[in-house]
């Protein structure tokens, strides 16, 4: 369906080249966990929507793996937050303030990880209560009521992006379950809260040292 290899199959997933080939031929107790499922089902969705865009995913992978070079995308948090907010609103899924703050860490840290690119332009402070981009937390009501859409928000442009709706596609599947109180304990287990001081900027070097061995 997708035109492509085991090893790019793999790629589009989360998984490496040998992982497929024994899902796919039955071996051993090899099975496909719901992250991975949920991603492969993701890639379906995006190339019924429009053939090739699995296509153009990969495009997008392989230069970043033979690439050392950081690629900077400055992506405003603001619109990121939004895409992220609408994407789980149209599968009617909840979201709070401090849900949103540790999705957008982890946009970030799936960004430096798997594509050695830094989506988010404004810097995740090292709040109480897990990594915080300040201007985001200002925008959004906290509590634990559910954020609501901002339908005055025009997010023509990033919504045609292949590329960030990938990462925020796989950010969501890999931790769109989890609640905001389980995000945030995640986030106080992981180096980059960890070892910056309190209300102190998350450096890029932070981040990418985490997540080049966090993101498989």
């Amino acid at each position: 369906f997708f035109h492509v290899n085991g090893a790019e199959l793999g790629e589009l997933i989360g998984l490496d080249k040998s992982s497929v080939s024994r899902i796919l031929k039955g071996e051993g107790k090899q099975e496909l966990q719901k992250d991975n499922a949920m991603l492969l089902m993701e890639r379906f969705k995006s190339e019924l929507d429009c053939v090739g865009n699995v296509k153009k995913i990969l495009e997008h992978i392989h230069p970043k793996k033979v690439s050392g070079e950081l690629i900077v995308k400055n992506y405003p948090a603001i619109s990121v937050a939004e895409m992220i907010v609408r994407k789980l609103d149209a599968v009617d899924e909840l979201i709070t303030s401090l849900k949103l703050q540790k999705l957008l860490y982890y946009v970030q840290g799936i960004g430096f990880g798997r594509y050695n690119t830094k989506i988010i332009t404004e810097p995740f402070l090292r709040w109480e209560h897990g990594p915080v981009v300040k201007e985001v937390w200002n925008n959004y009501p906290r509590g634990k009521a559910s954020l609501s859409v901002d339908g005055s928000a025009d997010l023509s442009s990033l919504e045609k992006d292949v590329f960030l709706n990938t990462v925020i596609d796989e950010t969501l599947a890999s931790y769109g379950q989890y609640s905001a109180g389980t995000l945030r304990n995640k986030t106080h287990n992981e180096s980059p809260w960890l070892e910056t001081r309190k209300d102190e900027v998350i450096t890029d070097e932070k981040f990418l040292s985490f997540f080049k061995k966090a993101v498989v």
